[in-house]
């Protein structure tokens, strides 16, 4: 082997940190190797270049992965080197694959290399990338990892339809087991019908409660002197004087119509005075003379109500004692009717 392949080869095991011909470079160093001068200089630019250039870092990387790779899953980059090491530069170009999370390694309290966790994004063939991996003692000083090739498959066949989880369900915190909801739904079904009862049983006594009320305050008074009673407490508000005619006259024909309802027994305040005609027709429960005397009083003043007739203060006070007097006839003879009853009992 010649001087100058000793050289270039004696180079290139510095670089690469590899220093197998020790013992001809340690001759060449002491002088046992003669020759021309020219390899005399090259000789002393390998051993400063010995001195000057340090033993390049080794890169050792291990990929840590199931046997079969699918979309979604995830598999681990160890990288180890006789330097610790900073962190590993991801390319924006990296599409098919992920790099979700890097951790340092750590022995004995001292960085052993880093451990990436890698996701599939993408199936088929794919080559991850040579990655730029940092040193923690210089920025500047970078390593590289050796390309490598992954097959990543398809969870279901394509012609598989049916959706199924790609990952075991995760329990979250605080959650019950399944028959505790069950519980729950019952307990609160149970508490929902509780106070639906409670309500319904506080309503039913609120209408008890009611109907006692309005049974103890019935009134007992005959219906005549309702109605006089009510015609005197329209009598005292003097609506006609002050101007207010059909309010008046719906006051008079309301008092009217609750007499006869009460009376008679038939909803008379929902009935118009042709209809209350009709039903005394066919009920044949007053003399034609006595109804019709009453559906012609209630028709004048359906005039004022609805056809806007025009009247007077007298005529509004002449329609009132017309119904007092009517009343009082009806007083009269249920007095008389009374004490007949009591002399032939």
């Amino acid at each position: 082997m010649t001087a100058d392949r000793l050289s270039i080869n004696g180079f290139n095991m510095i670089r690469y940190g590899h220093i197998e011909n020790e013992n001809k470079l340690f001759a060449l160093k002491a002088g046992k190797v003669r020759g021309h001068p020219q390899l005399k200089i090259i000789v002393l630019t390998a051993i400063i270049l010995i001195g000057l250039t340090p033993l390049a870092a080794r890169l050792e990387q291990n990929v840590e992965k199931p046997d079969t790779l699918y979309l979604g899953s995830h598999f681990f980059l160890n990288l180890t080197s006789d330097m610790p090491l900073s962190k590993a530069i991801v390319p924006d170009t990296l599409s098919s694959f992920a790099v979700v999370k890097q951790e340092n390694i750590n022995q004995k309290g001292k960085s052993a290399g880093l451990k990436l966790t890698v996701a599939a994004l993408d199936t088929g063939t794919h080559t991850f990338p040579s990655l730029i991996v940092r040193t923690a003692q210089s920025p500047t000083d970078t390593l590289r990892t050796l390309p490598f090739i992954l097959t990543i498959n398809e969870t279901r066949a394509p012609e598989d339809s049916l959706l199924r989880d790609i990952a075991p369900t995760v329990k979250l915190k605080g959650e019950l087991p399944w028959w505790a909801y069950y519980v729950i739904g019952a307990i609160l079904l149970a508490g929902i019908l509780l106070l639906a009862a409670l309500y319904l049983l506080r309503l039913k006594k609120k209408r008890q409660g009611g109907q006692r009320q309005l049974e103890a305050v019935k009134d007992e008074r005959q219906n005549w002197q309702k109605a006089l009673d009510a015609l005197n407490a329209l009598k005292q508000e003097d609506l006609p004087a002050k101007g207010e005619f059909l309010v008046f006259h719906f006051r008079l024909s309301e008092i009217m119509k609750q007499y006869l309802e009460d009376e008679y027994g038939f909803p008379a305040k929902e009935m118009t005075s042709r209809e209350i005609r009709h039903y005394f027709q066919r009920q044949k429960t007053l003399q034609a003379a006595d109804y019709r005397e009453i559906v012609q009083w209630l028709e004048s003043c359906d005039l004022v109500k609805f056809a806007k007739h025009e009247t007077t203060v007298e005529e509004c006070n002449e329609r009132l004692e017309w119904f007092v007097q009517w009343l009082q006839q009806k007083q009269s003879a249920e007095e008389q009717a009374h004490i007949e009853e009591q002399v032939n009992a």
